[in-house]
């Protein structure tokens, strides 16, 4: 089973290819719902990782605290990006 994930106020979304919340994150995390590109994590800074998309090009920073597909869903759910668009339709 995948999740999807909002990740910022435009309703850009990625479906994880996690199948356990608590699988810890590697290189590839899915895939861009828009352009369909594959979503990768990499090193940013000492602070954050960068979510980016190797089609588009979207970039999304993240702190390099998270691990888990859990964590990354409950980092954006915090944002209420979700919230936010169905409020909005």
């Amino acid at each position: 089973m995948s999740s999807k994930i909002v990740l910022n106020e435009y309703g850009e979304s990625f479906i994880g290819r996690y199948f356990e919340e608590t699988e810890l994150l590697d290189d590839m995390i899915g895939y861009h719902e828009v352009c369909g590109g594959s979503m990768n994590i990499i090193p940013a800074s000492p602070a954050f990782n960068a979510l980016v998309c190797r089609r588009c090009g979207l970039r999304i920073m993240v702190p390099n605290r998270i691990r888990t597909f859990r964590e990354l869903r409950l980092y954006f759910d915090k944002s209420s990006y979700s919230a936010k668009l169905l409020e909005a339709s």
